[in-house]
């Protein structure tokens, strides 16, 4: 038997070159215990990351990871601009608890950055 390992950002960058397709893989970073007796998780979610479904939203939070592939490069960077990180977002002023983690990369399968 053989075992192999491989980070959802390996599998991101073989979708996104095989589908010729821009993508992101998207972590929830999850709340603190505390915050979770505070807050409801799925509407901050909601507003850390705006342009999901909220199908969408919900398999985040029960999978902790997505990867998601976009039609075009503006597509993709909108959505990224939108994403919540650890020190905001360049087009959500969202300042909630929830954040995500997004890495992004491009339709050749190069990773290009991340939100945090």
């Amino acid at each position: 038997m053989k075992t192999f390992t491989a980070h959802p950002s390996d599998y991101l960058k073989l979708l996104c070159k095989t589908h010729n397709k821009w993508g992101m893989t998207v972590y929830s970073a999850g709340l603190l215990d505390e915050e979770y007796e505070k807050y409801n998780y799925a509407e901050e979610l909601r507003k850390a990351v705006p342009w999901m479904t909220e199908d969408q939203v919900f398999d985040l939070i029960l999978d902790e990871c997505l990867i998601v592939l976009f039609d075009s490069k503006e597509e993709m960077y909108d959505a990224f601009d939108q994403s919540k990180g650890r020190k905001g977002a360049r087009c959500n002023d969202y300042d909630g608890p929830a954040d995500v983690v997004v890495v992004s990369c491009d339709n050749e399968g190069n990773l290009l950055g991340e939100n945090v």
